[in-house]
């Protein structure tokens, strides 16, 4: 996965909790963010297509761990990321007419997830998921290495 500082990101950001892993959006795409009652972070990303509204879900915070969606027998296929020593899964799923992705972002614990949906916004979806890319956590930082702010 590449660093944030190498990556440019117009329109708007979506971070995880700690700043670690960030998201690009592009303009022109809704975005709702609620805070939960732990501290987490939960955003809904929004698109319309030929008169249908879609919908990404991304949540970040301490309660919210990564799960293997791929527990419930459907063949998903997935892939290992990882930055420095945190990790997590991409998980995607093309049956046919309808597809489906959750990523783990377990460096702070979150997933995003969008599931069922035709090809075309789907592939939206999936540049911003593509677009994941990761930074310093600073409170992960030994405090030899915190800059002050």
């Amino acid at each position: 996965m590449p660093r944030c500082e190498s990556v440019r990101c117009s329109g708007k950001r979506i971070e995880s909790d700690l700043g670690f892993l960030r998201f690009c959006v592009p303009r022109g795409i809704k975005v709702r963010q609620v805070n939960g009652e732990h501290g987490d972070l939960h955003y809904t990303l929004t698109i319309r297509n030929a008169g249908q509204s879609y919908e990404l879900y991304f949540v970040s915070g301490p309660y919210y761990s990564g799960r293997d969606p791929s527990q419930g027998g459907l063949k998903w296929a997935s892939s290992l990321w990882t930055c420095g020593e945190s990790h997590g899964k991409d998980y995607r799923l093309n049956s046919g007419t309808k597809r489906s992705r959750y990523i783990t972002l377990n460096v702070i614990m979150g997933y995003a997830v969008y599931r069922d949906l035709p090809e075309e916004p789907a592939l939206r979806f999936d540049k911003i998921l593509d677009s994941l890319c990761c930074g310093d956590c600073i409170p992960c930082l030994p405090e030899s290495l915190k800059s002050p702010r």
